[in-house]
Order: structure tokens, then sequence, then C-alpha cells
């Protein structure tokens, strides 16, 4: 028995306390499942990861790569990707949830090389509809990712650069006055992160890395609903969203994490692999895994959600991006954190002092699990 965190756990939407915001920006749920190894499937076969990812995107127009929100071995492992000399001409864009889609505009001009102001390209990771208490895109490796595809694409011909497109609906946070403004913008997440797919990648015969939160990526699950409604009336998450209408279009990667208490053979198994590792789910005991659904139906397994898992290290070993404390003690943005938490706190969405949640998450130590 493999004792994993579960990336499958629906959490209320519009009610997670100060206590499981932890959890939330991760992207895991507030529930740790034992998963059964199938007696007599193939072990699994850890894989160069980067060469295993360019296979795929030799295969697939889409590459959905689920984020471990803030993890740095991940984003350590996107850097290697971006500045790979195989990666020219393998895929046109990359997709992500960090971003607010109002500022398209500013991203294209920044990753072209154009200059622009410090201001107004935080405005892409600072406005989008995870804020208040919960500013998880303000961790050093989200403005990271955006300059260093401006570095890359300085390197490449015109052909072959990157283009940026932001998923994130395009809130804007000096019209929300309302609970109704907000959940408007926030319950079209995972819809308006596949429109984008759609319409600006298959649409036009392009091929990109998709780059979300795990529970937006993964085959056949739905995303986050309505509290008040049943969760099989949530909608379903972008990747379903996008393979509805273009099947078989996308190879799901899930992260893989061991939870430090698991000492069964298969966890110590696990430990003993290279990393970066990419492990294909199909026929193999890991892939047999059975785990909960998040809508509440018959239990499914590993492969039916994901076509492969990334392995970058036992738990103990990650490493946190957390952001400058500073950045919640003072100052204009700070205000404006505080003045959206407490309209999220008032609406039942979020609980306690905004700035203090913020800064108690930004100062905790370097360890991923750090608590």
């Amino acid at each position: 028995m493999i004792t994993y965190t579960s990336a499958l756990s629906r959490r209320a939407f519009f009610g997670y306390s100060a206590a499981t915001v932890v959890l939330a920006t991760l992207g895991i749920g507030a529930t740790n499942y034992p998963a059964l190894a199938a007696p007599g499937s193939t072990p699994p076969r850890p894989q160069n990861a980067l060469q295993a990812l360019f296979n795929a995107m030799d295969k697939y127009p889409l590459i959905g790569l689920g984020e471990a929100h803030r993890l740095q071995e991940e984003h350590d492992f996107i850097q290697a990707l971006l500045y790979h000399p195989a990666l020219p001409g393998k895929i046109n864009d990359i997709v992500v949830e960090f971003g607010n889609a109002r500022y398209q505009e500013i991203i294209d001009r920044f990753i072209s090389g154009q200059p622009v102001a410090n201001t107004d390209l935080r405005q892409i990771w600072r406005n989008t509809t995870i804020t208040g208490a919960n500013p998880v895109w303000d961790a050093p490796v989200y403005e990271q990712f955006f300059r260093s595809v401006r570095a890359v694409n300085m390197m490449l011909p015109p052909s072959q650069r990157l283009r940026v497109l932001l998923g994130d609906p395009p809130i804007d946070w000096d019209k929300v006055q309302r609970k109704e403004d907000w959940v408007a913008y926030a319950l079209q997440r995972d819809t308006h992160f596949a429109g984008v797919v759609e319409r600006e990648v298959l649409q036009k015969g392009r091929r990109a890395l998709l780059i979300a939160g795990t529970n937006h990526l993964l085959h056949n699950i739905r995303g986050e609903g309505d509290p008040d409604q049943p969760p099989d009336k949530a909608p379903f998450n972008a990747a379903t969203q996008i393979e509805q209408r273009h099947p078989h279009s996308l190879f799901s990667i899930d992260i893989l994490i061991i939870l430090p208490e698991d000492t069964s053979a298969q966890a110590r198994q696990i430990a003993t692999w290279n990393r970066p590792a990419m492990i294909t789910l199909a026929g193999t005991w890991l892939g047999a895994e059975t785990i909960p659904s998040n809508t509440g139906a018959a239990a499914t397994t590993r492969a039916a959600l994901a076509d492969a898992m990334l392995y970058l290290g036992q738990a103990g070993d990650l490493t946190a991006s957390r952001p400058d404390p500073s950045l919640y003690q003072s100052g204009e943005y700070a205000a404006e954190l505080e003045r959206r938490g407490k309209m999220l706190v008032a609406w039942g969405i979020q609980q306690g002092d905004p700035l203090e949640v913020a800064l108690k998450q930004a100062e905790l130590g370097p360890g991923y699990f750090s608590s």
C-alpha cells in the first residue's frame, strides 16, 4: 500500500478556512487516502523526464503538466525544459493558470522583448481570481517563468518563439463590489482556460504546453462548482472540456509525491529513482491504484486520470518557493490585498485577517510541507 497526497479531494470552493489555505495553494486536498497497489501489475519504469516529455510532444498537440503550486523543484524542471535545445519547434504556446487574460497584450509585448514596466507586468499574476489571503502567484517562480520565456525567445528565430497565453478569466478587481461579481469569474475558471486552448491553440493548428493545478488537467473529472449544488453538477474541468471536443488531444501529467510516513515497499522503490523521472501509468501497478472520485462516485484508477506522473523527490526533500513577506506588511499592494480579502471574508469565501494569513504563509520555512 502506498500513501500519497490526493489531488482529487474536492474542497469547498466558497468556504475553505484559513487553516486549509496551505493545502488549497498546493493544489492538493485536505485528506490523504491510501492507494491500493494491484498485485501482478507491471512495475512502473522511470524514464528521463525531459526526454519522455519531448516524446509525448511528438505525439500529442497538448501536454498538460499538473502544477503543485509553489513547488520549486517543478519550476526548476520547467526552467530546464525552457532552456533545453530540443524544445524549439516542439510547441508554439504555453497556456498558464497563473495569469489574468485581461493582460494578454502586456505579456505578448513583454515576451517579444519589448520594454514593459514592472508595475504593468505584475498585474498579470497579482490581479487573478485567486487573491486576498491566498496570493499564491506572488511566489518568485511565477515571475521567473515569464522572464525566462522572454530570455529564451531572445535567442530564437521568430518562427520558433513561444507565446504565453494567460488562462485565468479577465477579472477587473476595480469593478468587483458584490459576491456575484467575483463568482461570475471564479466559476468559469476551467471553462475559460479550455476556451483559450481551443481558440488560440487547437483551432490554429498549433501545439501547446498547459501548466495549471493538477485538478484542472486530469482526465474525466469535474472542476470546482457552486457548493450549494451536488458535486456531480459541477462543471467539468478544463482537460475534460477540451477532450470532449478534441478527443485524444491531451497527454496529462500528474505529480507523484509520497508522504514521509509511507514505509511501504512501493514507496521505498520509488525513493531509489533518479529525479526528475517520468512514469507512464498504463499497465503498471502505479496506474492501477484506486483513488476516490471527486464527485463521490465510484473510485477510479490513476491511469484513468493521467497518462504519466512526474517524480521530483520525496516529500521531505521538496522545497517551497515563498513570496517576500514585506509584500504583506505595507504599501499599495498590501492595501489592495486587504481590501479584496475583506470582501472575500465577508462573502464567506475566506477566513481570518487577509494580510496575517498571507504573511504567515510567506514566513514558513523552506520545506514544501512546512507548517
